[in-house]
């Protein structure tokens, strides 16, 4: 079957259900990159996550958090955990841009 507009994907259940997962699943990882940057900032979750939307892209805002990281003495957390997971992210991050229905061309 064709896919030449995005009003549904009625006729591929299979297909919503993966775009769907994926956009839930980056939610929460944009969720999680919001709370670490509350933790390392020491700053209250409403103002981390002002902060972070203000950075214009995702590459722009794990780059942040990385450098922010450097100095960062949260004993409480493992830091090296965090960068890492900070790092994979990032590289996932073409992987969804490439799966986002906002980028897809579909052609006849």
């Amino acid at each position: 079957m064709a896919y030449d507009d995005l009003n549904n994907l009625n006729h591929d259940p299979a297909l919503a259900n993966a775009l769907g997962n994926m956009v839930v699943a980056w939610a929460r990882a944009e969720t999680a990159l919001i709370i670490a940057f509350g933790h390392i900032a020491k700053i209250r979750l409403d103002m981390a996550t002002l902060g972070y939307y203000r950075i214009p892209t995702f590459e722009a805002r794990t780059k942040f958090l990385r450098a922010i990281i450097i100095d960062w003495k949260g004993e409480k957390y493992d830091k090296e955990a965090i960068t890492k997971a900070i790092e994979k992210l990032n590289g996932l991050a073409s992987a969804r841009n490439d799966c986002d229905p906002r980028q897809l061309v579909f052609k006849h």
